[in-house]
């Protein structure tokens, strides 16, 4: 749990450090409120049950369940990014010549 305290310290930090002073962080942080919270919540749940012995083998299996679900709720997204990728690799590619063989037939 320290090292979630330092972290999120750290990111603070550095968010004030680049972009400016802190009511410009306190404006960002009140812009992502809304989609962020209940992420660092689940995260702060997970990283306090992993810390008991008894409850991390539930903390990583739900950990797991929460990577899959996004993974399945951004599909299309992976999908068509990967689309993309597999675009810009068939166009980079030399278009191939047909050739005959010359090969005697038996």
């Amino acid at each position: 749990m320290t090292s979630l305290l330092v972290g999120i310290y750290g990111l603070y930090l550095i968010a004030v450090g680049v972009k400016g002073n802190t009511s410009t962080m306190i404006g960002y942080v009140q812009e992502d409120a809304p989609g962020f919270v209940p992420w660092l919540l689940i995260v702060i749940v997970l990283v306090s049950l992993y810390d008991v012995p008894a409850l991390s083998g539930f903390s990583e299996a739900f950990a797991v369940l929460i990577i899959l679900g996004l993974i399945v709720s951004s599909n299309s997204q992976i999908v068509s990014q990967f689309k993309s990728f597999y675009d810009s690799l068939q166009a980079s590619q030399p278009a191939t010549v047909a050739t005959t063989s010359t090969a005697p037939t038996p």
